[in-house]
C-alpha cells in the first residue's frame, strides 16, 4: 500500500508512509528516516527474505528507535481462479494463446466460484509472518502490523471470496502481533470505500 500506481502522482509525498514521516516530524518534533523495502506483488516469505537481507543495514541497536511497518498480505490471501496457473502456459502459445485469456478474463466469476485457491495457504502465512516477527525483533527493530482493507464491493463481485479472505487473514496478522495491531479497516466506512480505495479493490487513493 505504500507504493504509488500507474495513474496516480509520480511525487510519493502522498503515499501513507512519506505522509506518516511528515506528521512524525512536524507534529512530535522527532527526526525520522524513511527507508521503504517493499516488492511489488510480494508474497510475505518475499518480505521476510528482503528483511533477513537487509537488517545489516539499518536497526541491530538499543539506542535508537527502529520501526519496522509490516504492511503485506493480499498476495497471499486474494482468491485465485484455477485457471490463474495456466496463465504463463497459454501466453507462450502465439496468437490463441492472449485471445483464451481474454475468455477465461471474461468468465472469472464463473470460474472462481467453481474451484479457487490463494497462494499461500492461512497456516503457512502465520508461520511465515511469525518469522517476520522474529527476525525483527532479533534485529532490535520494533514491529508494526497494519492489516488490510477489505477489497471493494466491485471487486469482490468480480473475485467472489476476497472480502472474507482479506477479513480471515487480518485476523492471523492481528494474532501475530495483537499489542502492536493497525486496524485499517477499523478506519474505512463503507460508504467511502469507493473513495478510499483504487479500482483495484485494496490500493489507496489520494484521499
Amino acid at each position: 500500500l505504500a507504493f504509488r500506481r500507474k495513474q496516480q502522482s509520480q511525487d510519493l509525498a502522498f503515499v501513507y508512509s512519506f505522509v506518516l514521516k511528515e506528521l512524525i516530524e512536524s507534529r512530535l518534533g522527532i527526526r525520522a528516516n524513511l527507508v521503504m523495502r517493499g516488492n511489488g506483488g510480494a508474497l510475505v516469505r518475499t518480505v521476510h527474505k528482503t528483511l533477513l537481507r537487509d537488517t545489516g543495514y539499518f536497526g541491530d541497536s538499543a539506542d535508537v528507535l527502529n520501526i519496522a511497518v509490516l504492511q503485506c498480505g493480499v498476495v497471499d490471501c486474494a482468491p485465485q481462479p484455477f485457471t490463474y496457473a495456466l496463465a504463463p502456459l497459454l501466453r507462450a502459445v502465439p496468437y490463441a494463446g492472449e485471445r483464451v485469456i481474454a475468455f477465461l478474463g471474461k468468465h472469472r466469476r464463473a470460474l472462481q466460484s467453481l474451484w479457487s485457491y490463494r497462494a499461500v495457504t492461512p497456516q503457512r502465512f502465520s508461520r511465515d509472518y511469525a518469522q517476520v516477527i522474529r527476525t525483527c525483533r532479533t534485529a532490535k527493530l520494533e514491529p508494526i502490523a497494519v492489516g488490510m482493507p477489505l477489497p471493494t464491493a466491485g471487486i469482490e463481485h468480480r473475485s467472489p471470496g476476497f472480502r472474507a479472505s482479506v477479513a480471515a487473514y487480518n485476523e492471523r496478522i492481528r494474532a501475530a502481533l495483537p499489542d502492536r495491531f493497525c486496524d485499517i479497516e477499523s478506519q474505512i466506512d463503507e460508504a467511502e470505500r469507493d473513495h478510499l480505495l483504487l479500482e483495484d479493490g485494496h490500493h489507496l487513493t489520494e484521499a
